[in-house]
């Protein structure tokens, strides 16, 4: 790069709630602890426990297994994400009679 020029926005991740800059492949906000993803991470959520609610316990757990990736391993939500897949997992091991 050469002195004087800039990165590139496109290339460049701002926080949503906070305007902070975000290192590439960041899942939270180092300054305010918001979810990068969190957006995507409602839908996911909301789109599971509509799933649940009609008792379609496979594809629920696979909505849910899907917002693995967007979540730091090691915060609360994704402990209560892994919690509910296996919840799920179990629900199903009753159904086919295991």
């Amino acid at each position: 790069m050469e002195p004087g020029s800039t990165i590139s926005t496109a290339a460049t991740q701002i926080c949503k709630q906070c305007a902070h800059y975000l290192a590439p492949g960041a899942l939270e906000c180092p300054q305010c602890r918001a979810l990068v993803y969190g957006d995507t991470l409602e839908r996911l959520a909301g789109e599971a426990k509509s799933l649940e609610a009609r008792g379609d316990i496979f594809a629920a757990r696979d909505r849910w297994i899907s917002a693995i990736p967007l979540l730091p391993a090691e915060s609360a939500q994704s402990k209560w994400v892994h919690e509910r897949i296996r919840t799920l997992e179990q629900a199903a091991a009753t159904l086919d009679g295991n």
